[in-house]
């Protein structure tokens, strides 16, 4: 059930509070929304039954049933539930929290409530609730015009066919008359007032069915038109269209090309159906039409002229173009390659629960510094900025056969179904930085530095959220450690981290560019994490100075891991000594001073 006013947006308040019910009354109040008030978890549960809601906020607890009672009991007995804000003056336990979600809420606020969050959220969820109306009605008009342009082709089709058989009735009737004519004249007449009685019907077909008639000659002219051909291409009369229209090919056709190809299959076949062109209507303007149509020829095959029908599909054109672009809008929200992973064709397919466990390489990417540098500019300038950095690194993902799940802020969270696919693409987005970075300085902006990490292992694809926001996503232990190995390339100072099962796949030329870096215990593994740098992009004089002294680090890092660290430290320095620009080794002999 909708609301009666259809310029207003219904939100529940549910509270058995008075003072909250009135403060919720005047924060909400002011806005263009219809507020329906209840004072138990009751009246709340048979409001949900009856109306649909684009919020509902609870205050919690209630005087009659706990929040969770209510939660349910909506859950199993309402068609429509709504989202839930949920107001506590008490803290939540994370289990409670775990448990509302499961049940349908979708926020907390505690109490005291800040205003300027409380409506920030409310207007979220009413401009979400808007969007979900304007694409339900859209789509029910489209498919609503489609089903009737359908039909109307049908019938058309069907009074064509009807014209068609009729005329070929004519032709028998013809050929019979004439074979009596000499048995008797006034059979003769009789036939006569017979011929001009159809004669007179088929005319009256002709000028007055909706579909466009036409007879043309070879060379482009039209040697007869019915009305609604006329109308079809914007002439106020049929004379005045065959006075005006004397070359098809050119003065019709936007592209005369379609002429050309018009004729050549009538003279492989003899006729054509459903043939989509654009057309200049009289005054300029460009249709859609579909032209069904065949070669008339004498006894000798030799050609007389061209006859058919023609429908104006302009309305057809537009509801699919509107079709496609919907589509398209969709992809950028939900990626295809996240609807082929989990086997579905469309979005439209797509449901709350539907997934797929899978091995898969995640790629985690983020500026360094990005709140330092986000506090100096303005909002707008925020977007911009990020707009910009994005539109540079996500075509480079795309190109090495991965996806982008989630923008966070300005992390990147990218999907790869093989782990040289990923360190590819990671290469390809430190190569595409530094041309970026040139234009920033170019236009006198700061360059920017950014820190990824790749990991490869089992994880969940599916879709999560409620019956009005789905959102597809990766979830899993895979996932998180990529996110922990991306926060570690701050620590070393290093801009690209793989963990030892992405490693393990890559190619061997480029495990040669690798070396290990340490064993370490990231938050939320029960086990330590195996990391290796990745120094495929540094400059080749870096490259060969670390190539020298791969095994000497590998070896040092390996002996301060095993609690050795004068051992580890000596081959440290002399890594140091060859390289005093290596920014790991660095990081560790700094560790050992600060830890002695």
């Amino acid at each position: 059930m909708k609301t009666d006013n259809q310029h207003t947006i219904p939100i529940l308040l549910v509270a058995s509070s008075g003072t909250t019910m009135d403060f919720l009354k005047r924060c909400l109040q002011k806005k263009d929304w219809w507020l329906v008030e209840c004072h138990s978890g009751h009246q709340a549960i048979a409001q949900m039954a009856q109306q649909e809601f684009a919020l509902a906020i609870i205050e919690s607890p209630l005087h009659d049933m706990s929040i969770g009672d209510l939660l349910a009991t909506v859950n199993l007995n309402s068609h429509q539930k709504p989202p839930i804000l949920r107001i506590s003056s008490e803290p939540i336990a994370k289990s409670d929290r775990v448990e509302g979600h499961r049940l349908g809420v979708i926020d907390y606020l505690s109490k005291p409530v800040d205003l300027d969050i409380f409506l920030n959220k409310v207007q979220n969820h009413c401009q979400l609730y808007q969007y979900y109306q304007v694409i339900q009605e859209t789509n029910s008009r489209l498919n609503q015009e489609i089903a009737t342009r359908i039909n109307l082709q049908h019938n058309l089709q069907q009074k064509y066919e009807e014209l068609e058989r009729r005329v070929n009735e004519r032709n028998l009737e013809l050929a019979s008359t004439t074979q009596k004519l000499q048995e008797s004249i006034a059979q003769h007449q009789d036939t006569e007032k017979g011929l001009q009685m159809a004669e007179a019907k088929y005319r009256d077909i002709f000028e007055h069915t909706i579909e466009g008639i036409f007879q043309t000659t070879a060379d482009g002219k039209y040697i007869q038109v019915n009305r609604a051909l006329a109308n079809i291409y914007g002439y106020p009369s049929t004379d005045d269209m065959l006075d005006r229209l004397n070359d098809i090919e050119n003065q019709l056709y936007v592209k005369p090309q379609r002429r050309h190809t018009f004729k050549a299959i009538l003279e492989r076949q003899d006729a054509l159906q459903d043939f989509e062109s654009q057309v200049y209507q009289q005054d300029g303007s460009i249709i859609w039409i579909k032209e069904n149509a065949r070669a008339v020829r004498n006894d000798h095959g030799e050609l007389l002229y061209y006859e058919g029908t023609v429908t104006d599909i302009t309305k057809n054109k537009l509801a699919l173009e509107t079709i496609l672009n919907t589509n398209e809008a969709a992809n950028r929200f939900v990626p295809h390659q996240l609807l082929k992973l989990l086997g579905k064709p469309s979005i439209i397919d797509l449901k709350l629960s539907d997934h797929v466990q899978k091995r898969i390489t995640v790629l985690f990417a983020d500026i360094r510094s990005f709140t330092t540098l986000s506090e100096q500019m303005t909002p707008i300038e925020n977007f911009l900025f990020l707009n910009s950095y994005l539109s540079h690194m996500g075509p480079i993902i795309r190109k090495h056969d991965g996806f982008i799940d989630k923008y966070i802020g300005d992390s990147i969270m990218a999907l790869f179904d093989k782990a040289q696919d990923a360190y590819k693409a990671a290469i390809g987005i430190l190569e595409e930085l530094e041309q970026y970075n040139a234009e920033r300085e170019n236009s006198g902006y700061v360059p920017i530095q950014i820190g990824m990490g790749i990991n490869t292992g089992e994880a969940i694809v599916g879709a999560i959220g409620e019956q009005h926001r789905i959102q597809g996503t990766v979830i899993g232990n895979t996932v998180n450690t990529a996110s922990r190995v991306e926060q570690l390339t701050k620590d070393y100072g290093v801009p690209l981290l793989v963990t030892e099962s992405t490693f393990q796949e890559l190619d061997p030329e480029v495990q040669a560019l690798c070396r290990f870096t340490d064993t370490k215990q990231v938050k939320g593994k029960s086990h330590k994490v195996t990391i290796y740098e990745v120094f495929a992009h540094d400059p080749p004089d870096i490259q060969q100075l670390k190539m020298k002294t791969k095994s000497l680090f590998e070896e040092a890092r390996l002996l301060s891991n095993l609690g050795k660290h004068q051992a580890s430290d000596e081959l440290l320095q002399m890594c140091i000594q060859e390289d005093d620009r290596d920014r790991l080794v660095q990081h560790f002999l700094q560790k050992r001073r600060e830890s002695s």
